[in-house]
């Protein structure tokens, strides 16, 4: 018997109305899928298998993307000043010595930002004051940040907003530590006894560490107060001298140099001033220290053995080894971000010029060889470019998906026949 169902007519489209009114005119959903449609062909075993494959690739190969990405970020530069006769240029060349690139005349020492973006260079070579500028790493663009007659050390905070420097921005006599933004706006001063210098910023940007020096007892010590200027700490208190206070990358400890037993000496304490330790007990008339980044190893100046040398010694006072044996100076150490090297300038050839050498002393390398004085190396930080891993992890997984579950077939795809 067949059953016949009344179609439904309307004015505009009849021949359409009954196909609407068939109870098979519309497919469900994956039916043209299925075996036996001809109105669409199944997705055959082949994609399937591109799909899989480039599912698992994104997968597989996005992580090993993110580690290689970290070992082999973008190559650091070593930036330096050359002074000649006429006075002195700001350049920036790759670590090994290669691809030298004068950035802007003028200029004392540079310090990068910690996104490797900008130089903060202070320049107290003109007779009006001391400058201190904001200088694009390629050169090109730059901003004039603050003015003085005195404008000493100077620091960035680790997100790169802030710029922490000693100087006399709005006083007529004396200097404090300021807090000003990346721009040069908003400068707060920190301090207010007009005898505050050589301000450290800590590695998680709460405290700033700077020098008092107290006149009325004829030492200095060392203090610390929040970002705001609230909260300020004595952290040291000896009848002689304490200075340079620089933080551990950890931020557990501050090393820094101290008189309090009638010589200079390298001391470490915590970051609350607790803890002090005795380093090494007579580094003589050197310059500064300075923390490689991953905290394993402290390098600094000495003059012991006649001549300015570069030693090192572990984080509490043990394994000191001296890096450089030769009749000359050595100055200006600093660190390479991954590090595996140190900079230095030495006088060694006659004149002032860029080194590095490996932690160890070995492989010295001479990197700049022009006849004007090089100095003030200062290495970049590794530019850690934008990486989002999450968006190709989430279509490998959707892709590898998709070729097993296609609408209308949920059987895996080995077993599909082609078509």
């Amino acid at each position: 018997m067949v059953r016949v169902q009344a179609p439904v007519h309307t004015p505009s489209d009849p021949g359409n109305a009954r196909r609407l009114a068939h109870p098979k005119s519309l497919p469900e959903f994956g039916e043209g899928f299925r075996e036996g449609s001809h109105d669409h062909k199944p997705l055959t075993l082949s994609f399937r298998v591109a799909l899989f494959i480039t599912g698992l690739s994104l997968l597989l190969l996005t992580p090993l993307l993110s580690l290689a990405r970290l070992q082999f970020a973008e190559p650091t530069w070593l930036a330096y000043f050359e002074f000649d006769g006429n006075g002195s240029t700001l350049y920036r060349m790759a670590p090994d010595g290669s691809h030298p690139y004068p950035l802007r005349s003028g200029g004392e020492y540079a310090i990068w930002s910690p996104d490797a973006q900008w130089l903060m260079v202070v320049d107290s070579f003109n007779r009006l004051g001391v400058y201190v500028y904001r200088v694009h790493r390629n050169g090109g663009w730059e901003q004039l940040l603050a003015h003085g007659s005195h404008i000493g050390w100077t620091s960035w905070s680790p997100d790169a907003r802030w710029i922490i420097l000693e100087s006399d921005i709005d006083r007529d006599w004396g200097w404090d530590v300021y807090r000003m933004r990346a721009d040069g706006s908003d400068a707060l001063p920190l301090t207010n006894t007009r005898r505050d210098w050589t301000p450290s910023s800590s590695p998680d940007g709460q405290w700033v560490t700077y020098a008092v020096n107290h006149e009325d007892a004829n030492s200095r010590d060392i203090y610390r107060v929040r970002y705001d200027g609230t909260d300020e700490q004595r952290l040291t208190e000896s009848k002689g001298d304490d200075l340079f206070p620089r933080w551990s990358p950890d931020g557990q400890w501050i090393a820094f140099i101290s008189y309090r037993d009638g010589q200079r000496a390298i001391y470490r304490m915590r970051a609350d001033g607790s803890e002090v330790q005795r380093l090494i007990a007579s580094p003589g008339n050197g310059g500064l220290l300075d923390w490689s980044p991953d905290g394993q190893w402290i390098a600094f100046l000495s003059d012991l053995n006649g001549s300015r040398e570069i030693y090192r010694m572990r984080p509490d006072g043990s394994e000191v080894q001296r890096l450089t044996r030769n009749s000359s100076d050595e100055s200006f150490i600093t660190w390479s971000p991954d590090s595996q090297w140190l900079a230095f300038t030495s006088d060694q050839d006659g004149d002032w010029n860029i080194y590095r050498m490996r932690p160890d002393g070995s492989d010295v390398q001479r990197l700049t060889h022009s006849p004007a004085d090089e100095l003030s190396p200062a290495f970049a930080p590794i530019i850690d470019l934008p990486w989002q891993g999450a968006p190709l992890l989430a279509l490998g997984g959707a892709l590898v998906v998709l070729s097993f579950r296609w609408p209308g077939r949920p059987s895996a795809w080995p077993c599909l026949r082609l078509r």
